[in-house]
């Protein structure tokens, strides 16, 4: 009788340990959702906005997304990806490239249904176009990057900036609109 109760305990034991595997696996996710308060959101069709305390789920929410995130990327909290359903990689980063909080990636600038997306006078300033970020860059909090901007590698893009046009390798500046300061000789 003894070795049939040890038996008995060792397959019950077994089983607690899945549930409680699949338990621990649904505390996590609720623990992401409603506690750290993890919000995904969807606004309209081509607006994202990702609330999340961790860097790395934001970057892998990134990727799931269809945007191309290099190593080491530091993705803050708070950043609105303005994507384009017409582009297959509406971002490309590279490798060690790190954002402030609260900026605004714009890949489609356009009225959506308003008759201005009609209007020929008006439909020349709407944009489709990735951004394209180079390695080692950083870029300050509260900045825009409108469509099709290149960002080439080593720049620093200073805080609250509005960078409408491409910045060249090895360049620092900031403003409103996004001008070049300093040329960066790195070694």
């Amino acid at each position: 009788r003894i070795e049939v109760l040890e038996f008995v305990s060792l397959s019950s034991m077994i089983i607690l340990r899945f549930f409680k595997r699949v338990l621990l696996h649904f505390y996590r996710f609720y623990y992401y959702v409603y506690y750290l308060r993890v919000k995904f959101f969807k606004l309209g069709s081509r607006v994202f906005l990702i609330k999340c305390p961790f860097v790395d789920l934001r970057i892998r929410l990134w990727r799931v997304l269809g945007n191309i995130v290099g190593e080491d990327v530091h993705v803050n909290y708070n950043i609105t990806l303005m994507m384009s359903d017409k582009l297959k990689h509406n971002l490309i980063i590279g490798d060690r490239v790190a954002f402030g909080p609260h900026s605004i990636l714009i890949m489609e600038s356009s009225p959506n249904d308003s008759r201005l997306a009609t209007n020929m006078n008006t439909k020349k300033y709407c944009k489709t176009a990735p951004i394209k970020i180079g390695d080692d860059t950083w870029i300050g909090a509260n900045c825009v990057i409108h469509p099709g901007v290149t960002i080439g590698k080593n720049c620093i893009i200073g805080a609250m900036s509005n960078v409408t046009k491409d910045v060249p390798d090895n360049s620092m500046g900031w403003g409103n609109p996004f001008q070049i300061v300093k040329r960066l000789h790195l070694e």
